[in-house]
């Protein structure tokens, strides 16, 4: 197994932007590592070939949980960039009672083998942009038995008004015992998280969704899922400027359920609404277009460009009172 590497184990903050990287041979004990004396040649350094980590502005506490960079209370205004990692299970986590992270931004980041994800956002954090943020799973192995979850990038609790832009994951992956669910994501907004904006955004090869959305108030930019088991799954109302979804995929048999290009989470009580200015579909086998499950949606589509085999159904399931429009162009014609 490579190293593990903990970026930025900080129990003050340094006096300037600094530079501050860790690497152990095996997982590190949980501790807070005091950074009181600068090294000898300036700054705050210690590198390890490309593996660095950079952090400006940094007016709060981060420290390492074992695997991670982790935030456990409330900080602002801080900038993290230029930061890479591997075989960490998440690179930024925040977590714990009252831990949130506040007008900050976070760019330039990349994760490989990641064991649980790259960011884990959770608590009231707010005034959040990320800009290209890149991650990759470590691939399950086979004979591992259960691996843990991964997610590209996991919203939680009422975090809120967050731009995220510019970023790829790909191969978030589970594995489980065959004919139980798998999930792992490329990107999760949970229930009660708000005003979240996505642009230019790709999901490659996840065991469960691209993307999957439950918080409110999401807007997507031009966003492009392929080979995930659901390439997009809303939850709750979305409007999307471009969705491309490519070719669904189990990346094992033994995971259960179904695929889907766009799934959608009915209700007959208050049907959640999809608008799609511009859905671009390519398959190389009959995956349903839409598929809405346990209730109604409403689901509109104003232009469209799809390319699958002959048959492929438009919907499938769905309740009597989905409304399903598909713009100037009509009805795509399978």
């Amino acid at each position: 197994m490579p190293p593990v590497l903990i970026q930025g184990s900080l129990s003050h903050p340094p006096p300037g932007p600094g530079i501050v990287g860790f690497t152990w041979p095996k997982p590190p004990p949980r501790a807070v590592y005091d950074l009181g004396r600068p090294p000898k040649m300036g700054g705050w350094e210690v590198k390890n070939g490309e593996i660095y980590a950079h952090f400006d502005a940094l007016n709060g506490a981060l420290h390492d949980t074992g695997r991670v960079l982790g935030i456990a209370r409330q900080i602002s205004g801080v900038t993290i960039r230029d930061i890479r990692a591997r075989s960490v299970g998440r690179l930024i986590n925040i977590r714990g009672m009252g831990a949130c992270l506040k007008d900050s931004l976070i760019e330039d980041v990349r994760g490989d083998e990641l064991l649980r994800g790259l960011i884990n956002i959770t608590g009231d954090s707010s005034g959040l942009v990320i800009r290209r943020a890149t991650g990759r799973g470590l691939a399950p192995d086979p004979a591992a038995g259960q691996t843990p979850m991964q997610i590209g990038i996991s919203i939680s609790g009422t975090a809120h008004d967050i731009l995220i832009e510019d970023v790829r994951f790909e191969q978030m992956g589970q594995r489980r015992e065959a004919g139980k669910y798998w999930n792992s994501d490329g990107l999760t907004i949970e229930g009660e998280a708000y005003n979240i904006t996505i642009n230019r955004a790709v999901f490659l090869n996840c065991t469960d969704g691209g993307v999957d959305i439950k918080g409110r108030n999401i807007t997507l930019g031009d966003l492009r899922a392929e080979r995930c088991r659901r390439n997009f799954r809303f939850w709750s109302s979305i409007t999307a400027a471009r969705l491309t979804s490519i070719t669904p995929s189990k990346s094992d048999p033994a995971n259960a359920g179904t695929t889907a290009q766009v799934w959608v989470q009915g209700n007959n009580t208050t049907p959640p609404t999809i608008v799609i200015e511009h859905l671009m579909v390519r398959a190389e086998d009959a995956t349903p277009i839409l598929t809405i499950e346990n209730g109604s949606a409403q689901v509109v589509v104003k232009s469209h460009d799809i390319q699958v085999p002959a048959g492929t159904p438009l919907v499938r399931g769905g309740a009597p009172g989905n409304r399903i429009e598909w713009g100037p162009q009509g009805a795509p014609k399978l």
